[in-house]
């Protein structure tokens, strides 16, 4: 005897395995980017707007619902709208748009699919990490034409890739100062004729979200060689001895 209930199940069952095995596919097309899971949030910033549209089997037009917040995973019975929290749905396009004042913290959004002719639904969980923005301490660096210099670092507020992007005017900028990649640290080599002021812009990127970067701000001085610029018989004597 045909059993409508098991039947059902089992197209459902298949038309989640569909999407989702269509929706590993493309995060492996995507650098390896993270499954939305608990375990391997999707990184997202205040401000960002993260952009998917779900792919289904070429016989089903499912329309799109959304159900959003910030406590736990929206189930069945959650309401699903096209609009819920940070998350839309455009056709069928999903939007989570992330204002710029949202918290720090985990985001959940489930995407809600539903057919009809036969009557079909299906549920896609994702789960996002909300950081918060990474900033950056610049400074002064202190170089001579010598080659002497002050230590100097630029850091940022979480583990960070330092890289210069801009050596303002200084000429042949990127042979004569130099970042550690990991610690910020700034060498510089002057030579003669590069004594002035230069505004040098350190990129650091986040380690764990490459779209999380912010640009440090470091000013050059470079000074002349150490050096007399006159000679003794400039001095003479200021007193008779008597």
């Amino acid at each position: 005897m045909f059993d409508k209930k098991k039947s059902t199940a089992v197209v459902m069952t298949a038309l989640l395995f569909a999407a989702s095995f269509i929706m590993v596919i493309n995060i492996e097309d995507q650098s390896e980017a993270a499954a939305g899971t608990e375990a391997d949030p999707i990184l997202v910033l205040p401000g960002q707007t993260w952009r998917y549209t779900p792919t289904f089997p070429a016989d089903l037009t499912p329309v799109l619902t959304v159900s959003a917040n910030t406590s736990s995973q929206p189930g069945e019975g959650a309401t699903y709208t096209a609009t819920s929290g940070y998350a839309k749905v455009t056709g069928g396009t999903v939007d989570v748009v992330i204002p710029s004042e949202a918290t720090v913290g985990k985001y959940y959004v489930t995407i809600k699919a539903s057919t009809t002719q036969p009557t079909q639904v299906t549920y896609q969980n994702i789960v996002f990490q909300i950081q918060a923005k990474i900033t950056g301490t610049g400074g002064t660096v202190y170089a001579s034409e010598s080659g002497a210099q002050d230590a100097f670092s630029v850091s940022a507020s979480k583990a960070a890739t330092y890289t210069i992007t801009d050596y303002g005017t200084l000429t042949n900028g990127a042979s004569k100062v130099t970042i550690n990649p990991s610690t910020g640290a700034i060498t510089v080599n002057a030579v003669s004729g590069d004594a002035g002021t230069y505004t040098i812009k350190v990129k650091a990127t986040a380690t764990d979200n490459p779209t999380n970067i912010v640009t440090i701000n470091v000013t050059l001085i470079v000074k002349s060689a150490a050096s007399f610029t006159s000679s003794p018989s400039a001095g003479y004597i200021v007193t008779t001895g008597e």
